[in-house]
């Protein structure tokens, strides 16, 4: 348990009954005569004078009592001359002659010990008797009313799992056991089907608008994948307020419109900010996947949105502490206009906060926020804030100022979504497109092997992309498979990349963990339909015994999923076989595009017993793309 934890009182109700908590010292003929003295008013004293007469002893010489009790079912007990007799009480108990330092009081603990007697505070007075000192409202351990058990997992009052601080006097709410989710506390801890999440599926998430100068006419949006067999339901809220209540049919997806947070969409002239409010919070009571799309439409109307991308959102269970940035350089238009690339935090519990590290790259933004000019900052969010952080930059294209590499850190778990407002690449080709990826979080990232495949583009060839290897530690050490020529090997400094500019080829990465960033290029550079999209390469348990159930928005020209899974492994789509796999190098895996029909609701069902996918979709100069969550564990190579 963190030792920086902020520990507040807490209403408790955990007394457990009589002689459940702490040492209990006193001989076991005693125990009835102490609980029955606790019931009155403190302070009680309990002697060791006997209170009824004994028999069965002869003695010429002195005589020594123990402590005795009277009443339903107690004995008494004397000694003479160093035997010890038993005597039977009105209750009919019966003692037997035991060891006689039961009778010489050499039992009686020393006069000035603390004990728990009936859930209270008690001090021994040396002669078999004891005294209340303090009558305990919570919970008393070695003689000492305390709040909680010492390092105690509980229930507390409002039924949530709650921590005790190790003196006891002091308790933390670990975890909200929230209702919406469908959890209860049992047993100390939070339970039900929420309480974990598999994958990229779970109970509680934050659509967080970004950066993006598409019309406000066009949709931001998400869509809630329920591939279970109950019925979920679905709340989403923002600013403590509830917008919607719903339900998500099993097997379905459900499409639901959000309004645009307008100081978070910016526009081109905007600065870096922190914005109060400014996510949404969607809960489930069943595990659900969660994708969010900016903008959902490729047209409307006549009006083309030219300014699209999506990314499957991280249940708030999987966010951390620390994360690299993967975004792309400041862009001048034609007009001179520059469009920034960003990251945004989100917060999910009060208090956090959160310093910001540049990288090599990412230190010139558009300060505000709490955020500098050269990118560093220390900010306070609360749940649900967000801070948007823009890159600077100046002159003739390429800008330098780029903000992948920075490292964002917290003392709280957040999400980090990084990208672009409308990012062209290469530089010198119209147009530009909007990119954002949730970010994995440096923890996860624990893969030392990864693939990388382009896209399909309109089913004649394979699409040129860029691709960013990010280093997560310095010195990392990188091979290719099948290899290419001129790529570096070693990354000497966290936070810096290696960038392959344009690359039609599948290939396996080896080495080192670190981020990667797959970028498409602009419908100027090849022709055809789509601009700039943005995916990061899943790894892990994406590649574990995985379904997915996602949507590609029919009014796209045309959609894919690229598939990645062990050679020789059978994948499904909307019940098809998938065929026209082909190997990646020696690497033990093969990839597949298979184009997704525009019929109906745009849903699709994936079935693969270990897989890792990405979707897209085409429109007139602009994309979406979205990849499966990145895993936790390493593949096996």
């Amino acid at each position: 348990m963190d030792a920086d934890l902020d520990f507040r009182p807490l209403a408790v109700s955990l007394r457990s009954g009589p002689l459940t908590a702490g040492k209990l010292l006193l001989p076991l003929s005693l125990a009835a005569s102490v609980i029955a003295a606790c019931n009155g008013d403190a302070p009680i004293i309990v002697t060791g004078e006997t209170s009824g007469s004994t028999s069965g002893s002869t003695s010429e010489g002195p005589t020594t009592t123990a402590a005795t009790t009277t009443g339903p079912g107690s004995t008494s007990t004397s000694s003479s001359g160093g035997e010890s007799t038993g005597t039977t009480s009105s209750g009919g108990s019966e003692t037997s002659s035991g060891d006689p330092s039961t009778s010489t009081g050499e039992d009686f603990c020393p006069e000035g010990t603390l004990l728990c007697v009936a859930g209270d505070a008690a001090s021994c007075d040396g002669r078999g008797g004891y005294v209340v000192v303090d009558e305990c409202a919570e919970v008393c351990v070695d003689g000492a009313c305390l709040l909680c058990f010492p390092n105690d997992n509980f229930c507390d009052d409002d039924g949530n799992h709650a921590w005790c601080a190790p003196d006891g006097m002091s308790a933390k709410v670990i975890e909200a056991c929230d209702p919406v989710q469908g959890m209860v506390c049992a047993n100390g801890e939070c339970t039900g089907e929420c309480s974990s999440a598999i994958g990229g599926e779970g109970c509680d998430f934050y659509p967080t608008v970004t950066a993006n100068i598409v019309s406000p006419k066009f949709s931001f949006a998400v869509a809630i994948a329920n591939k279970g067999d109950v019925e979920a339901t679905l709340q989403i809220d923002r600013g403590g307020e509830t917008l919607l209540s719903g339900t998500v049919a099993p097997m379905s997806v459900e499409l639901v419109k959000l309004p645009w947070v307008d100081e978070l969409k910016g526009d081109v002239d905007g600065v870096s900010a922190r914005v109060l409010g400014g996510a949404y919070r969607l809960r489930t009571d069943r595990r659900v996947a969660v994708y969010q799309y900016s903008s959902l439409e490729n047209t409307i109307g006549e009006a083309s949105s030219r300014s699209s991308d999506a990314t499957q959102l991280y249940p708030r269970s999987r966010w951390s502490t620390s994360y690299r940035v993967a975004s792309s350089n400041t862009w001048r238009s034609a007009n001179a206009i520059y469009h920034p690339g960003f990251y945004a935090v989100t917060a999910a519990e009060d208090q956090t906060v959160v310093e910001l590290h540049p990288s090599a790259t990412g230190g010139v933004v558009r300060a505000g926020g709490g955020v500098g000019f050269d990118g560093t900052g220390t900010i306070t969010l609360d749940r649900g804030d967000v801070l948007q952080v823009l890159s600077g930059g100046s002159g003739p294209n390429p800008v330098a100022a780029d903000l992948t590499g920075t490292l964002v850190s917290a003392d709280k778990a957040v999400q980090v979504i990084g990208g672009h407002m409308c990012a062209a690449i290469p530089d010198n080709v119209a147009g530009c497109d909007h990119l954002e990826a949730v970010m994995p979080a440096v923890t996860d990232l624990l893969n030392t092997s990864y693939v990388t495949a382009p896209l399909d583009h309109l089913g004649e060839s394979l699409r040129p992309q860029r691709v960013r290897i990010i280093a997560v530690s310095d010195n990392t050490q990188l091979s290719y498979d099948p290899p290419i020529d001129g790529v570096p090997e070693t990354i000497a400094v966290a936070g810096d990349y290696i960038e392959i500019e344009a690359t039609k080829a599948d290939f396996a990465v080896y080495g080192s963990p670190v981020l990667i960033a797959q970028y498409l290029l602009g419908q100027g550079f090849v022709g055809g339909a789509g601009d700039p999209s943005m995916t990061i390469v899943s790894g892990g348990d994406a590649f574990e015994g995985y379904d997915f159930l996602v949507h590609a928005p029919a009014d796209f020209e045309s959609s894919f999923v690229n598939i990645i899974t062990y050679t020789d492994q059978t994948v499904l789509v909307d019940g098809v076989v998938v065929d026209g796999f082909s190997p990646v190098g020696e690497s033990g895996l093969s990839v597949a595009r298979v184009a997704l029909s525009n019929e109906g609701s745009g849903d699709h069902y994936i079935e693969a017993s270990s897989a890792a996918i990405n979707v897209y979709g085409y429109g007139q100069y602009t994309s979406y793309r979205f990849g499966s969550p990145y895993g936790v564990e390493i593949i096996p190579w």
